[in-house]
């Protein structure tokens, strides 16, 4: 991939730093590839993005679908090879007010999501990417990777994974052509 990326899957592309993206990013001549949870959000996401001269489609998938969204992002390559994979649906709860730490099944949920739901769109991408030899992945970490937020032991842990994950993937993948960013805001 050379210059600005033409076809790019974003998940988590509802609302938030996804919507936002998915905004930037559209314009004449680009396809987008917009994964979420919630069709109604997604479906204003991509009328924007078409407003603004882009191609949308969109998937309402729990990135904890590893089969749908492993079909989403095959199915889309085939018709628009991905040159941007933004891997950003995630969610973030902490201890709850008067609880000592926050609630197991959130616990487990975020991990799931944060975690494995980056894994459920990146693995099937890089697949696409590396027979092509070209392609750029964006992983959605958090500065709670470096400073873990006592309040949201899990969450910290789950964008740690990610980070980790992330810089792995760079160093092993640089020289087959695919690069891999790991976005850490705070």
């Amino acid at each position: 991939m050379s210059g600005t990326p033409r076809s790019i899957v974003i998940t988590g592309a509802s609302s938030g730093v996804g919507r936002a993206l998915a905004l930037h990013y559209a314009g004449k001549g680009v396809t987008l590839g917009l994964c979420g949870r919630d069709r109604a959000r997604l479906d204003a996401v991509a009328a924007a993005c078409r407003n603004a001269g882009a191609q949308a489609s969109i998937a309402a998938i729990d990135g904890r679908d590893r089969a749908a969204m492993r079909a989403f992002i095959e199915a889309f390559d085939a018709a628009h090879p991905i040159d941007l994979l933004v891997a950003n649906a995630g969610v973030m709860e902490g201890r709850r007010p008067g609880g000592v730490i926050e609630p197991p099944d959130a616990a487990y949920a975020m991990t799931e999501i944060n975690v494995l739901g980056v894994m459920n769109a990146v693995q099937p991408a890089l697949t696409l990417m590396l027979e092509r030899g070209a392609g750029q992945v964006a992983m959605m970490s958090s500065i709670a990777a470096f400073t873990p937020a006592p309040d949201s032991p899990a969450y910290s842990a789950s964008k740690a994974a990610v980070l980790n994950y992330g810089l792995s993937l760079r160093a092993l993948l640089a020289p087959r052509g695919i690069r891999v960013s790991v976005i850490c805001p705070g």
